[in-house]
C-alpha cells in the first residue's frame, strides 16, 4: 500500500478546466493554492545530440547513434518499470564503442549533464493546497498561464517532490467526454425548440433522470456499439459488456 498523501481526482469539462483552477486560487488564496511544475531533464538522445552540437562534432555516426540510443532506451523503458538506462550505458554497446573511443570527452559530458534540469514547465492539471503559506514549505516559481496570459505562482516541485513535502495534490482533470455531453444537450435543446416542445431546455442535470434500463441502450452496449463512450473503449470494459 501507499504511504504518501493520496491524490484527489476531479473530473471537469476540458474546455472549462482553467475556470476551476482559477476558482481554487480565489477561494483559498494563491498563497495556499498553486499548480505544480513539470521538471524537464536532459536525457537520452537529446543530451547526446546537444553535446555533439556544442562541440561541433559533424561525424556522420552521430545521427545514427542518436537514433540507436533513443530506440534502446525506449525499449528498456517499455519493458522494465525499474528503468535506469543512461546514455553512458548505451555508449558501452557495440554500435557506439568506436564513437566513444574517438570522442571520450563527449561521453564524459553526457555523463555529467544527464539528469540535470533543462527547463521548468507548468503541469496542466495538478494543483497543490496547503493550510500554511506555500512559500514556507516549497520553492515558488512564477510562470505565464497560457490560458489567461497572466503571470501566476507555481510550486517549483514536480509530483514526486510535492508528495515528499506532504502537500495535498488535486488533479483537476479535463475530460472531452463532458464537453461532448454539453454539446449534445445544446443540440437536444435546439431540436426541442424546432419541434415546439413546451419545455425545450435540456441540461446536464436532466441526464440524471434518464432511464438507466432503456432496452435500446442495453442492446447497443451488448453489441459493443459504444465508441466514444468514456471508459467503455478499454478491452476490459468490452469483455464485461459481452
Amino acid at each position: 500500500g501507499r504511504n504518501d498523501m493520496p491524490d484527489i481526482d476531479m473530473d471537469f469539462e476540458k474546455e472549462r478546466r482553467v475556470e476551476i483552477i482559477e476558482w481554487l486560487r480565489k477561494k483559498y488564496d494563491s498563497e495556499h493554492v498553486a499548480q505544480i511544475a513539470t521538471l524537464m531533464r536532459l536525457k537520452g538522445k537529446a543530451i547526446f545530440s546537444e553535446v555533439c552540437k556544442k562541440f561541433g562534432i559533424n561525424d556522420p555516426a552521430t545521427k545514427a547513434i542518436g537514433k540507436e540510443i533513443n530506440a534502446l532506451m525506449f525499449k528498456r523503458k517499455a519493458g522494465d518499470a525499474r528503468y535506469v538506462m543512461t546514455v553512458l550505458d548505451a555508449m558501452q554497446k557495440d554500435f557506439a564503442i568506436p564513437f566513444a573511443e574517438k570522442y571520450p570527452h563527449i561521453v564524459e559530458h553526457c555523463r555529467v549533464l544527464e539528469g540535470k534540469m533543462r527547463h521548468c514547465g507548468t503541469h496542466a492539471a495538478a494543483v497543490v493546497a496547503c493550510p500554511s503559506f506555500l512559500r514556507d514549505v516549497a520553492p515558488i516559481e512564477s510562470a505565464v498561464d497560457r490560458a489567461t496570459n497572466k503571470r501566476v505562482s507555481i510550486v517549483g516541485l514536480d509530483m514526486n517532490g510535492a508528495a515528499a513535502a506532504s502537500l495535498l495534490k488535486l488533479d483537476v482533470l479535463g475530460l472531452k467526454t463532458l464537453t461532448v455531453c454539453r454539446y449534445a444537450c445544446q443540440e437536444i435543446t435546439k431540436r426541442r425548440q424546432l419541434e415546439g416542445h413546451p419545455n425545450p431546455e435540456f441540461s446536464l442535470t436532466d441526464l440524471e433522470d434518464m432511464d438507466l434500463e432503456d432496452s435500446d441502450v442495453v442492446d447497443a452496449f451488448t453489441a459493443g456499439r459504444f465508441d466514444g463512450v468514456f471508459q467503455f473503449e478499454t478491452p476490459s470494459a468490452r469483455r464485461a459488456c459481452k
